[in-house]
């Protein structure tokens, strides 16, 4: 079901929006939606908007691009496999879509400071996201 909501710069709507967006985001990593379409398309079937309305409108109300949002949420999903000790790297990363082992690796890295594998030894606390 597309949603359709006066977007007209109403704090409440923007509010409303975002948490959407967010919800819809964590859907799709929970659900393994991303390797059979893209974040902008699946955004796009469940709003009447413009991705790049909708960016605007995520970027106002929570001083983050949706891009960025969703890698933030997947370096926590990673975390959250990490924790589990249940799947390797290579399955985490085929999980999530990244392209390869290395990539993931990288990503993560830049992200917490720490390689996959030093996390997963040391076992670190999550942090949450709002």
């Amino acid at each position: 079901m597309k949603m359709q909501m006066r977007l007209n710069g109403s704090t409440g709507a923007f509010t409303y929006v975002s948490s959407k967006i967010k919800s819809i985001l964590i859907d799709v990593l929970s659900n393994n939606i991303v390797e059979n379409d893209s974040i902008s398309s699946i955004l796009l079937k469940n709003f009447n908007y413009s991705y790049n309305h909708l960016s605007k409108v995520f970027k106002s109300s929570e001083n983050i691009s949706i891009e960025k949002y969703f890698l933030k949420l997947k370096i926590e999903k990673i975390k959250e496999y990490l924790s589990y000790d249940e799947l390797s790297i290579k399955e985490i990363s085929y999980k999530l879509n990244y392209n390869s082992v290395s990539h993931l690796s990288n990503h993560f890295k830049k992200v917490t400071g720490f390689s996959p594998s030093t996390y997963k030894k040391n076992k670190f606390k999550r942090s949450g996201l709002n």
